[in-house]
């Protein structure tokens, strides 16, 4: 665990690191300058610690790292502006670092959203952003691969115009923000902590600022996580055995879109996409039922067929965004997936058939 900076009775520029035991000072050759209300986040692809922002005198923004040994400074050729109290987690599944939020020199509260991919800022824009807000907290849900941001300060309109915090959670997909609203959440808080525990897939939120303090400890995350699991063979084709999968990053969660990808097709020829809700059986048939009667030799249905959909095919592989509706009811369901796909010189009947997969709907 890195530390750096913070104020004790004045600002400090120092760098610890903890080992699980004790701590100890490192003395790198170059260092950021004392700060306080910059933010920091482990790129564990990269092996480093990314740092933006902060206060020292006026506001920061610049960007370091800290590859274990020393701190360097980064010259991107695009930066976000300055700011202090803003939020940074790493998304470990898309390689980047998100920034979102803060305060600039002119107490101007920020909403704007930019990522880090170690060689360069890229603003983010989407349909909807969080409100204008600083010390908000924020960490990466690892089994969902959403960055989730919980609560921060902002100021009301005109004519009050005051600061207040609040009790907003929103979540961020790499593509645009979105605002839950779970059935329990936290009072308003701001300048609290919040860390991904992974053995138990769950967010970890503690404490607040000193006016508003709130010695809570909350948790967030899953009451069901959402799973993709394949099973069984698929037959070979002339382009290999075709796959049934997801669109990498994507799982079945309840309310959230996602998309069913079939691999390994022969170009141009149509697929069918079967998904039931047994991988027992359908109707008076037992599964899985060998195929090759038909002429489908080798080939294996292991699905029941409730909903048969037909996918356009111009290439090797095609996706099927399908959005799951936001029912309580769903949360835990399964339901199972196959493809089959014309392929002419592949078997007597000229189709394949994919491996299954089961997806299992995760949600609170």
């Amino acid at each position: 665990v890195v530390l750096f900076g913070g104020a004790g009775g004045g600002l400090l520029g120092d760098t610890w690191e903890w080992d699980g035991a004790a701590w100890s000072q490192r003395f790198p050759s170059r260092s950021p300058s004392a700060r306080e209300y910059h933010a920091m986040a482990y790129d564990s692809a990269r092996g480093r610690v990314v740092l933006f922002g902060g206060r020292s005198g006026g506001v920061l923004r610049d960007t370091w790292e800290w590859d274990g040994n020393d701190w360097s400074l980064r010259d991107p050729l695009a930066s976000p502006s300055q700011r202090a109290e803003h939020a940074m987690a790493y998304d470990s599944h898309r390689g980047v670092v998100v920034l979102v939020g803060g305060i600039d020199g002119s107490s101007t509260r920020l909403n704007d959203t930019w990522e880090w991919d170690g060689a360069g800022w890229v603003r983010r824009v989407g349909g909807v952003s969080p409100p204008v807000l600083h010390r908000s907290a924020m960490a990466y849900d690892v089994a969902r691969r959403r960055v989730v941001m919980f609560g921060g300060r902002t100021r009301t309109p005109p004519p009050f115009n005051t600061l207040v915090n609040i009790d907003e959670t929103w979540e961020w997909d790499g593509n645009e923000w979105r605002e839950r609203g779970p059935a329990v959440t936290p009072v308003e808080r701001s300048l609290h902590a919040m860390a991904y525990d992974s053995s138990r897939r769950s967010l970890v939120m503690f404490g607040a600022d000193g006016q508003f303090g709130e010695p809570e400890t909350w948790e967030y995350g899953p009451t069901t996580p959402a799973t993709f699991t394949p099973f069984g063979a698929g037959c070979p084709g002339t382009a290999g055995v075709p796959s049934f999968g997801l669109v990498a990053g994507d799982l079945p969660w309840v309310g959230e879109p996602f998309s069913v990808l079939v691999s390994n097709l022969s170009a141009g020829r149509p697929v069918w996409l079967f998904l039931g809700v047994s991988r027992t059986t359908w109707g008076a048939l037992n599964l899985p039922v060998s195929l090759g009667s038909i002429g489908m030799s080798g080939c294996v249905l292991h699905v029941s067929g409730e909903v048969m959909l037909g996918l356009p095919n111009p290439g090797a592989a095609v996706s099927l965004p399908i959005a799951a509706p936001n029912l309580a009811a769903l949360v835990g369901v399964s339901i199972y997936g196959q493809a089959l796909a014309v392929d002419p010189s592949a078997n007597p009947l000229g189709v394949t058939a994919s491996n299954a997969g089961e997806l299992r709907f995760g949600g609170k």
